[in-house]
């Protein structure tokens, strides 16, 4: 019976600790500055197709990156559609996967956290260099 107890106290540590762990990264994390406060902010819809477009969002400050988000979509009834986003806020490079009626789908799938302002533009390449990669994946899951 002792035993038991122990390996229950054992697991009690261990969940503990995991949770200071993960606390402990949250507050590592950088948080890019608000849009507001930016210097300046670009949006910038380049076409891939007739019917597909990736639109950037690029917030700079002081001539650096500090936010990007990246939403590939298509043209579908008449309207440009969300299918993936890409963005850096809430200090991680996370994807977001929306349904033909542009509601996201579950909770986002987190790629990378952010340390530093230096993260941003290395993150920036690897983002967008997935959402080219992945055109035709994306959109065929978004129109099932």
């Amino acid at each position: 019976m002792a035993d038991k107890h122990a390996r229950g106290r054992a697991l009690d540590s261990a969940r503990a600790a995991k949770k200071v762990s993960a606390q402990e990264t949250e507050k590592l994390k950088w948080l890019p500055p608000k849009r507001e406060d930016c210097d300046r902010t670009d949006t910038i819809p380049m076409p891939i197709s007739a019917t597909t477009r990736i639109v950037q969002v690029l917030s700079y400050v002081r001539n650096k990156i500090v936010y990007y988000a990246m939403t590939h979509e298509v043209f579908d009834s008449g309207d440009w559609r969300k299918v993936v986003r890409i963005d850096c806020s809430h200090g991680t490079v996370h994807v977001h996967h929306f349904t033909r009626t542009g509601v996201k789908i579950g909770e986002p799938t987190q790629m990378e956290s952010l340390h530093s302002e230096e993260d941003v533009p290395r993150t920036y390449e690897d983002s967008y260099n997935h959402i080219l990669d992945n055109v035709e994946e994306h959109e065929r899951r978004w129109r099932q």
